[in-house]
C-alpha cells in the first residue's frame, strides 16, 4: 500500500499535471463536438415536427439547458435528499436528448406521435427547471458542526483521601466526695483513755489512727456526757 507521502508526490508530479491538462482539453473538445452535433440534430428534428425554422433552435436549448441545470443541482446537493430530484431530471434529459438524436437519424418523415412529444418538451422542461430552481433557492445550507475540543483532564488526583480517624475524647469522671471515715467504739475508748492519761490530741490521733480533730470531738463528747448525767 502506498504511503500518503508517495501519493501526494505522484499527484503533484509533472506527468500527473500533464495528464490532467490533456484530459481537460479532450473533454472540452469532445463536449463541444457533441453539443454542436446534438444541437443540429435536435434543431432538425424540431423543424420536421412542424416547428418554424426560425424557432427550431430553441428545442435543443430547452433539452441541453435542462441537462446543465440538473448537473449543477446534482453537484450542489451532495448528501442531501433533494439530490434525488436532480438525479432523475438529469437521467430524463439525457434520455430525451439521445432519443431525439436517434429519431432524427432514422425518421426522415416524423409521425404525429413524435410531433406531439416534441411539442410537449418545452412546457415540461420549463416546469421541471422552475421546480429545480425553487429547490436550489429554498434549500438552506447547514454549516459544518463546530469541532469542540475534548475537555482537558484535571491535574488534581481523583484518588480519595482517607479520612482521619477522630481520637476519642477521654471522659473524666467527676470527683466524688470522700466518704466519712467510720470510727469504732474501741477507737473512741482508746482516745478517751489516752486523754485521761495526759496524752495530747495529736498523740491520741496517732494511736487509734484517727485525726486529732476527730479525737478531740469524741473525747469532748465522752467527757461531757457523764457531767450531763450527774447534773440530771
Amino acid at each position: 500500500m502506498k504511503s500518503m507521502s508517495s501519493l501526494t508526490l505522484n499527484e503533484s508530479s509533472s506527468p500527473m499535471r500533464l495528464a490532467r491538462w490533456c484530459a481537460a482539453l479532450i473533454i472540452v473538445g469532445v463536449g463541444t463536438a457533441a453539443f454542436v452535433l446534438s444541437f443540429d440534430a435536435l434543431r432538425s428534428l424540431a423543424s420536421r415536427a412542424h416547428i418554424p425554422a426560425g424557432l427550431s433552435w430553441l428545442l435543443p436549448v430547452d433539452i441541453d439547458g435542462t441537462i446543465i441545470l440538473a448537473t449543477v443541482g446534482w453537484l450542489a446537493m451532495a448528501d442531501r435528499p433533494e439530490r434525488v430530484f436532480f438525479s432523475r431530471l438529469l437521467a430524463a434529459g439525457a434520455v430525451v436528448s439521445v432519443a431525439g438524436n436517434s429519431l432524427h437519424a432514422v425518421m426522415p418523415i416524423v409521425p404525429a406521435w413524435v410531433c406531439a412529444v416534441v411539442a410537449a418538451i418545452p412546457p415540461v422542461s420549463l416546469l421541471l427547471d422552475t421546480h429545480g430552481l425553487a429547490v436550489l433557492f429554498r434549500t438552506v445550507v447547514t454549516p459544518a458542526p463546530a469541532v469542540i475540543d475534548p475537555p482537558i483532564a484535571s491535574t488534581v488526583s481523583e484518588t480519595p483521601v482517607p479520612a482521619v480517624a477522630e481520637m476519642p475524647v477521654p471522659v473524666v469522671a467527676a470527683p466524688t466526695a470522700p466518704r466519712p471515715k467510720v470510727v469504732t467504739p474501741e477507737q473512741i475508748a482508746t482516745a478517751v483513755a489516752m486523754h485521761a492519761a495526759g496524752s495530747t490530741y495529736r498523740q491520741i490521733g496517732r494511736k487509734p489512727h484517727i485525726s486529732p480533730a476527730t479525737a478531740h470531738k469524741y473525747v469532748a463528747r465522752a467527757t461531757t456526757a457523764p457531767a450531763a448525767l450527774r447534773a440530771a
